[in-house]
């Protein structure tokens, strides 16, 4: 959340949580626990889908409107429902070609869009709707492999290396030889992927990387050759982390990116709070360190930092956002749950998500997520239509019971977004549409800032 200044009230509305633009942090530091790739987001693409860092102009007159995509691009026959402020349905209406569903009239508090395109079907609910929104969101998409690149590098044993790590945005592959192949998959693959091989000593040591940006994605079970550049020594990056407490328990991570994507430096050495990181010279596009901190209950904040190469960075552990105690759960109407929360305070964040998971038919799990604003402690399902019934816990006199995992609540501060209205319309760009927010990690970034995070204590899923 951008501070306000003397002659703005309130900066233009961007609130997608990717999107970080060159405004001042109004927090310094970066967060997110150690984790391998980011390809559980879609890879932003500079390119063809730069981040708009205002609001979108509102429709003429009474307007609300919903899109859903997903890799491939517009989905139809997507089920969206509009409620009123006590969360009964005022109309439901599906998705056209162009993936969007418009109400118009009376303006609506809040609205739901059923997704089914992954493994468990997906409700996610807006509320806080105002007059004028383009809500958006995207899509799970599978875990369909959509083509394969076929990847060459010269050897690199002169250096010592006698085994070589090659990583898209999609995963990693390992070769005792100079070719290996890299798949892909509809759930991670951007238009262009970039390459990376690390060289490596049995002992784990780095002795080099090779690699290659902007190469085309494949689609329908195509493959692509590519062979990587020369060889290059690797360089060090230092995240210094100020003001830990003695006590204080946290983890630093870095993300190389590069064509949008996240590539977690692995090899790193700690000195107190100073770590120095192994990192590819010439690779990165920028540098996306992060620290993330829990307590006794499980509660994880962080802090992530997006920024331009340079030698180091520093991160203020002062800064992370205050501790959210713990969530619970009333379903005495287990079609309308109620969750509530105890925060430190959310009121400076741009907005969370509250999440609930349950067994539903099929024995299968269900997911609904609900995008809440700042200062928010309790939110209600709304009523859904009979259309949704596949989508629910069971109903009350089915002689059923639907099993509720603990839900999760997460709350996000970023210097790029300027107020909850532009959360709710681009929460999507950053955040994805993660099932559990256990491992939680802010993906990588689409443009330099920084954004804080604090989740509730939750059980493994």
């Amino acid at each position: 959340m951008r501070k306000p200044t003397l002659l703005l009230l309130l900066g233009p509305a961007a609130l997608a949580l990717l999107p970080l633009t060159a405004c001042e942090n109004d927090s310094p530091g970066g967060a997110g626990p150690n984790l391998s790739m980011d390809g559980s987001v879609a890879t932003f693409d500079a390119t063809t889908s730069p981040f708009d860092a205002t609001t979108p102009d509102a429709p003429a007159g009474p307007s609300v409107s919903v899109t859903v995509d997903d890799s491939r691009g517009p989905k139809a026959g997507v089920r969206i429902v509009f409620h009123d402020a006590n969360g009964a349905v005022i109309e439901t209406k599906l998705t056209g070609a162009d993936g969007k569903a418009t109400h118009t009239g009376p303006t609506p508090s809040m609205a739901s869009a059923l997704l089914a395109a992954g493994q468990q079907p997906h409700i996610v609910t807006w509320t806080g709707v105002e007059d004028g929104d383009e809500l958006h969101v995207r899509d799970e998409d599978t875990e369909e492999m959509i083509g394969i690149y076929q990847v060459t590098f010269s050897s690199f044993e002169d250096s010592g290396a006698n085994q070589y790590f090659v990583a898209s945005p999609c995963g990693t592959n390992m070769s005792y030889g100079t070719a290996t192949e890299l798949p892909l998959y509809r759930r991670c693959a951007g238009s262009q992927n970039a390459v990376l091989a690390t060289g490596r000593r049995f002992s784990g040591n780095v002795t080099g990387h090779s690699f290659k940006k902007g190469n085309a994605t494949v689609s329908d079970g195509g493959t692509g050759a590519i062979t990587l550049g020369d060889w290059k020594a690797p360089s060090t990056l230092m995240v210094n982390v100020e003001n830990d407490p003695a006590d204080g328990s946290f983890d630093a991570r870095l993300l190389e990116v590069a064509d949008g994507a996240g590539f977690a430096s692995r090899l790193r050495t700690a000195e107190g709070s100073h770590f120095t990181f192994s990192i590819a010279t010439g690779f990165a596009d920028a540098y996306q360190a992060s620290i993330a901190a829990t307590d006794a209950t499980d509660s994880l904040r962080t802090i992530a930092k997006r920024f331009a190469p340079s030698a180091s960075v520093a991160l203020d552990y002062a800064g992370l956002l205050p501790s959210i105690d713990d969530a619970s759960l009333d379903t005495s109407n287990p079609r309308r749950p109620v969750v509530s929360w105890t925060a430190g305070s959310s009121a400076g964040t741009d907005g969370g998500l509250v999440q609930l998971s349950f067994l539903g038919s099929q024995n299968t799990f269900r997911y609904w997520t609900l995008i809440v604003p700042p200062g928010s402690n309790t939110v209600t399902a709304p009523e859904m239509p009979a259309e949704a019934d596949s989508f629910l816990p069971f109903a009350p006199d089915s002689g059923m019971e639907s099993y509720f995992r603990v839900p999760e609540v997460l709350f996000l501060e970023a210097d790029f977004l300027p107020s909850y209205a532009s959360f709710r319309s681009r929460h999507h760009e950053l955040l994805g549409l993660p099932r559990g927010f256990y491992d939680f990690n802010v993906p990588a970034l689409p443009t330099n800032g920084t954004c804080r995070t604090t989740r509730s204590p939750a059980m493994g899923m």
